[in-house]
């Protein structure tokens, strides 16, 4: 699995990664700490790579990709983690705010 962490996402939490033997980024490691979230997808779609982050509109965002397979992975006080994961499965769909 590869993994591109937002910049609400510990530099740690990437670190820990790399230590289980993950391929992780972070954007403020890239310098990318400022790109627009469409970016970030787009980034993440190129390079084959799973979002982590704390901001809610990237599971609205993967919802609204029109297809395109992409994962993120979203945690957030308010909800437990989300994974959405397009094309959509059965048992998760991002768009119908899946099983959570």
């Amino acid at each position: 699995m590869r993994f591109l962490a937002d910049t609400g996402v510990s530099l740690r939490v990437v670190a820990w990664l790399r230590e289980q033997g993950r391929d992780a980024r972070h954007l403020r490691g890239e310098n990318l700490h400022r790109l627009p979230n469409g970016e970030i997808f787009q980034k993440a779609l190129a390079e084959e790579r799973i979002i982590l982050t704390f901001d809610l509109d990237f599971a609205e965002i993967a919802a609204l990709s029109g297809g395109k397979a992409a994962s993120v992975i979203v945690n957030s006080m308010e909800l437990e983690p989300v994974f959405c994961s397009y094309p959509p499965t059965p048992d998760i769909d991002c768009a119908s705010n899946g099983p959570w």
